[in-house]
């Protein structure tokens, strides 16, 4: 099994963990948004009423949900990361892959 064999492993590997992070990130984010939307939607539509209630919608609009957005667009910065991980790695691999060639090609000559 050759380096480029690995390589090529390690590639799928790292597309196959960068998908599932995203359909995880997608399906959480948009279960949770949805639930304390729909919280915020009952108690402005008077199923809870006062103080608390307002203190609450407040945390759920000012805290929680820009949290929620947050922490989403931080995960999707960590993979973007991962994907240019995984471009400079096939750079690498590909300017080796030309080197080598090179002096092949300069050995043959010899």
């Amino acid at each position: 099994m050759g380096l480029g064999h690995l390589l090529h492993l390690a590639r799928e590997q790292v597309q196959d963990i960068r998908n599932k992070v995203n359909q995880q990130i997608d399906l959480i984010s948009d279960e949770v948004q949805s639930k304390l939307q729909n919280y915020v939607a009952e108690v402005v539509g008077g199923i809870w009423r006062g103080e608390g209630a307002d203190e609450f919608v407040r945390e759920i609009t000012e805290y929680a949900l820009p949290k929620l957005a947050e922490i989403t667009g931080d995960i999707q910065h960590q993979i973007v990361c991962l994907d240019r991980s995984v471009s400079t790695m096939d750079d690498a691999d590909a300017r080796a892959k030309s080197e080598v060639n090179r002096l092949a090609d300069a050995f043959e000559r010899i």
